[in-house]
């Protein structure tokens, strides 16, 4: 339009122009006429003018903005999460170096003269650029009234003539000539070098592929072990859960229900993991003694033939399906069952066959708080599946083992100003007699809630941390789940984030399963993945070794010392017959008691006043009964008072 536009045209550009170029301008001036006066239009063609006809700042500023306000922003939120799988630390500088050379060949293009012609140097100027009398032909500026050198030029924005002149630049705010043509080539490289380097860091297409689970923590899982993926399908029909997984984890396709798509046309993926509706394997007395089969009449439950079309038509190397701890209960077993008889029977084939089944099955009830290195406890039953031709002998699948539980007090924020009750009346609209009543049913249990760190639900969505004094917010819920909550990019409101996470697949049990399960299947080396919540954790499982130790060798000690105390008892009360028969003068002493030993020394002192024995008494037979007697009383398990034999006080000693 402003090219080939005229005033007086009547073709489209023409009649654009007018309408653009002339009636727009002065409608506007004549509003501002009316509106304000007749200095109103004087202003705006002043601001035009400053803008379009003058050299001034302003763009520059708009280049500081840019550039800088974005490095910094990236520096602020991107570099914490860096190295990660696709960067390394060396990117940090590598970005730093390239950033700071931006902006000091840009300042440098702009502080330099580019080449002012002058009374001074003009005659060299000619000398250096001679005319060809063709292209450059001698003549004089008349604004400036000096003889213009070959390639020279008089720029009206900095109203002066420059040597070898190229053009005006507004990035810059400076002319391009002789003095600063290899600063503005330079300035030119360096943004492009930056360009192409901020371009080259994208993420790469792996070989791995892997298909969809709720809330997509598989590839956070496979993030962190350095396994190298790609994200070929999600499907879900929550556009809250869709937004999170988008901005984490971009699928190349997304599917909002998985009975209706077509598995054939779905691309071949290596590893499927999957998870199920919660309320599908309802624990209730009724369906727990139902029939099986009302499980998949359910469309929450039909979740399952979905999930099994895949694996049939795709036929992934390995699938990983998560349910609730119901289902295995859920009508009296049989629902279980009938999930594991249907994945048996897809066949080496891809066909149906019951007789043989392409995969190897296992499941497993895993606990987060003892297989998962977190203070959480969620049960969760765990199927693993290996397709035959795909499982390595050389390595075997095994479930991860038990872990110690850590302290809730790692994963909570440091301790800030107004954590209380109150503070969280003015968050909630939930009453607080939900925290009393979470707390009164542990401590029916006998769980002694005010004695340790606990978590309870006190809300929907909401948990309640009680040696705090506050709800548990959303980072530290993510912690708990095993998850990253510095490298997750959060898209939905904290009460939507919060019952994802609530609901998702816990992290830190899928990253020990796949540490062993991808070498079982071929999918990594073997060796090279490391569980890194087991070797976190294998100080304190050594410490608990030592512990039990230690207590064994107490219990040995304590069984030999019990052993030795009944051989010592039972040996005395086999001599207690001859002593009593070898002193007719003393007395039959009393049952033991705490003052026994008084009772006895008074029966010896009475047997001593009395006329002398039949000689067939021994007088120190009566002298060994007593110091037999005196010996001091121990109190065993059972709360009686016992004498120590021989053997006893040896130990003792």
């Amino acid at each position: 339009i402003f090219l080939y536009g005229k005033a007086d045209g009547n073709s489209l550009f023409d009649r654009l122009y007018r309408l653009l170029c002339m009636q727009l301008p002065s409608l506007l001036k004549k509003g501002l006429e009316k509106c304000f006066g007749k200095r109103a239009p004087e202003l705006l063609d002043r601001v035009w003018v400053y803008l379009c006809f003058t050299s001034n700042p302003l763009v520059q500023i708009f280049y500081l903005l840019v550039v800088v306000g974005g490095y910094a922003t990236f520096a602020a939120y991107g570099y914490p999460h860096i190295p990660s799988r696709l960067l390394s630390s060396v990117h940090k500088y590598v970005g730093f170096v390239l950033f700071t050379a931006c902006l000091a060949i840009w300042a440098k293009a702009c502080t330099t003269d580019p080449g002012t012609v002058t009374a001074a140097n003009v005659d060299e100027l000619c000398k250096t650029y001679e005319w060809d009398q063709q292209i450059f032909v001698s003549g004089e500026c008349k604004t400036c009234e000096l003889v213009k050198p070959a390639r020279s030029k008089h720029c009206s924005l900095c109203r002066k003539c420059v040597a070898r002149f190229d053009h005006h630049c507004i990035w810059i705010n400076n002319c391009v000539g002789v003095g600063n043509h290899r600063y503005f080539l330079w300035f030119l490289f360096a943004h492009l070098a930056i360009c192409f380097y901020g371009f080259g860091q994208r993420p790469k297409n792996h070989s791995n592929r892997a298909g969809e689970m709720p809330l997509n923590l598989s590839f956070t899982a496979l993030s962190k072990l350095r396994v190298e993926h790609e994200h070929q399908w999600s499907c879900d029909w929550d556009e809250e859960a869709k937004k999170t997984i988008c901005a984490n984890f971009a699928p190349k396709a997304w599917f909002d229900n998985c009975l209706s798509r077509r598995d054939l046309e779905l691309p071949d993926v290596d590893l499927y993991i999957s998870g199920f509706p919660r309320l599908a394997f309802s624990d209730t007395e009724e369906e727990l003694q139902g029939d099986p089969a009302g499980i998949f009449r359910d469309r929450r439950g039909r979740v399952f033939f979905g999930c099994c079309g895949v694996i049939e038509k795709k036929r992934p190397k390995a699938f990983i399906l998560e349910l609730v701890k119901s289902a295995i209960a859920h009508a009296g077993g049989q629902t279980m069952l009938a999930c594991m008889g249907l994945l048996r029977s897809i066949g080496d084939d891809g066909s149906r066959a019951w007789a043989c089944g392409a995969y190897d099955l296992s499941w497993q009830l895993l606990d987060e708080c003892r297989h998962g290195g977190v203070p959480f406890r969620r049960q969760r039953v765990y199927l693993v599946g290996i397709r035959k031709d795909a499982a390595r002998n050389q390595v075997q699948f095994s479930w991860p083992g038990a872990l110690p539980c850590p302290q809730i007090e790692q994963f909570l924020d440091p301790v800030r100003q107004g954590e209380g009750i109150m503070t969280l009346l003015q968050q909630l609209n939930a009453p607080i007699s939900t925290v009393r009543d979470a707390l009164s049913e542990l401590a029916a249990t006998g769980v002694e809630v005010f004695e340790q760190a606990l978590i309870v639900k006190c809300a929907p969505s909401e948990w309640w941390v009680t040696h705090r004094g506050r709800h548990l917010r959303e980072d530290e819920m993510m912690r708990l789940r095993g998850m990253d909550d510095k490298s997750f990019v959060q898209v939905i409101s904290n009460e939507e984030l919060a019952e994802q996470v609530e609901n998702a697949i816990s992290q830190s049990i899928l990253e020990r399963i796949l540490v062993r399960l991808l070498p079982a299947v071929g999918l990594v080396p073997p060796d090279c993945l490391r569980d890194r919540w087991e070797a976190a954790a294998a100080p304190a499982i050594a410490a608990a070794a030592a512990a039990a130790a230690a207590a064994a060798e107490e219990l040995r000690k304590a069984a030999a010392a019990a052993r030795y105390a009944a051989a010592a008892a039972a040996a005395a009360s086999a001599e207690e017959p001859s002593l009593q028969t070898a002193s007719d003068g003393v007395e039959e002493a009393p049952t033991l008691t705490a003052a026994g030993t008084r009772k006895r020394k008074k029966a010896s002192e009475e047997a001593a006043e009395r006329p002398a024995p039949a000689p067939t008494v021994q007088p120190q037979d009566t002298t060994a009964s007593v110091e037999v007697e005196e010996a001091p009383p121990v109190l065993p398990a059972t709360g009686k008072l016992k004498r120590k034999g021989p053997a006893q006080r040896l130990l003792d000693s």
